[in-house]
């Protein structure tokens, strides 16, 4: 009895602990307090929410609540957006002017509306719920997730009970294996892939190879720092998601989708997807909606001409796939050249805010001439590459290369997950990597920072 209750006391201190420590990193990324402040009223505004939840007896609301909760939040975030309050995610610092109380504002929104929502699905279906305003309170603002892309869905909160501080080596060098791995793409790949001084370039060769290196630096950034939140919460027993899983080894755009940035794939899919979809009846329609989702996640990404075009795109290439490609037979090479110039034009329309710059670049691509014509900039930049300055930058191209190379010999060897990366000897290589090459300041590009 002695036991158990010292343990319960542990697990609440440690929770404690992390609503502190999830509060105090937000304010010192923010630098103000009026931000703690507002996610606070967040937080509020959803007790309030699900006290008449309970309260309520109409399936029409309720169902109402159900359906629409996350959809309304993404109104929201589409205004604040659009309104120049949070960032558009373009990877370009110079576009980064969010205000410092919205915060994360997307991370916050979803996962709290996420609650209302299963919440009142339970309601609906006659299944009472208990309100656990303190675990509700480490579901918001828990550090792990906070900036690190997982979108994690209330069912988290399940695990709460059992957090506390974990002791065995093994579980111990798993947590911290998966942080050396996090570090080591983010600060010695990500932080060192700059090519935002190449945005303006407009020769098709020049625009593809910026994309190319877009590319490589979201999946290091936004996987590194995911990494490091995983690890983390491995610490204090929270296994929360993987958001990545070796995406460039995909070879259809299905599978691609479902190894990038897993979370948010499977949040579209269970709060707007699956909430309407049952009622669509048409293949053909189902499908569609389906490629509706990308351009949901376009406008979660920015309200701007250039990600209106990316969710277009993404769009679709899904429904083309699904509806004609996915049943022939396509060799693995070919599958593999066309999902790299599927990764790279994705990404070529996702950076370029400024639509007529955008279109200009677009329409190069069909002007042979084009490829023959350097601007006085992409001469200099050409020449100028193997400059000693540029050591860095050349350096992380080699290591992606390599890293992505070791991808696909895992794949191939049908090994677990970044299960090459985090054997013992790699993690000394590459935690040496990040003392000698990873302590320097970098953006985080999913963060809204």
């Amino acid at each position: 009895m002695t036991y158990m209750v010292s343990k319960i006391l542990a697990t609440k201190n440690l929770k404690v602990f992390l609503i502190a420590f999830g509060f105090l990193f937000l304010y010192l990324i923010s630098g103000t307090i009026i931000s703690c402040f507002f996610i606070t009223s967040i937080y509020l505004t959803v007790l309030l929410c699900l006290y008449f939840l309970n309260k309520i007896e109409s399936k029409k609301i309720l169902k109402f609540f159900s359906n629409y909760s996350v959809p309304l939040a993404f109104l929201l975030l589409i205004i604040l957006n659009f309104s120049g309050q949070i960032n558009t995610l373009t990877g370009i610092n110079e576009e980064k002017q969010t205000v410092v109380i919205y915060l994360a504002m997307p991370f916050y929104l979803l996962s709290a509306f996420s609650y209302i929502s299963d919440c009142a699905d339970q309601r609906n279906r006659n299944i009472q719920f208990n309100i656990n305003a303190f675990d509700l309170l480490l579901y918001i603002v828990l550090p792990f997730k906070l900036l690190s892309g997982p979108i994690e869905n209330p069912s988290l909160m399940k695990k709460f009970d059992s957090i506390k501080i974990i002791t065995t080596s093994h579980r111990l060098f798993s947590s911290l294996s998966w942080i050396v791995l996090g570090a080591f793409m983010k600060f010695v790949i990500g932080n060192r892939l700059a090519p935002a001084q190449m945005i303006s370039f407009d020769n098709p060769l020049m625009s593809f190879l910026c994309a190319t290196i877009f590319e490589l630096k979201f999946y290091f950034d936004f996987a590194g720092y995911s990494f490091l939140a995983y690890g983390f919460a491995l610490l204090f027993n929270i296994k929360i998601s993987k958001n990545f899983n070796h995406p460039f080894t995909s070879h259809n755009v299905v599978k691609f989708w479902q190894n990038w940035h897993i979370t948010l794939g499977k949040f579209l899919q269970k709060y707007i997807l699956h909430k309407f979809v049952f009622g669509i009846k048409s293949r053909n329609f189902k499908a569609i909606f389906a490629c509706f989702i990308f351009v949901v996640s376009a406008l979660w990404h920015g309200i701007t001409f250039n990600y209106l075009l990316w969710g277009l795109f993404h769009g679709i290439i899904y429904f083309v796939y699904v509806q004609y490609i996915k049943h022939l037979s396509i060799s693995k090479i070919i599958g593999y050249t066309s999902m790299f110039l599927f990764f790279v034009f994705g990404r070529f329309l996702a950076i370029d805010a400024n639509g007529s710059r955008l279109l200009g670049k677009i329409f190069n691509f069909f002007d042979f001439q084009s490829y023959t014509e350097f601007s006085q900039s992409e001469v200099s930049f050409i020449s100028n590459f193997f400059n000693t300055s540029n050591w860095g930058f050349i350096f992380a191209i080699m290591l992606a290369i390599i890293f992505i190379f070791f991808e696909f010999v895992q794949k191939r060897n049908k090994k677990n997950k970044y299960n090459y990366f985090r054997k013992p000897y790699v993690v000394i290589v590459l935690f040496l990597m990040f003392i000698s090459f990873g302590l320097n300041t970098g953006e985080l590009l999913y963060a809204r920072i």
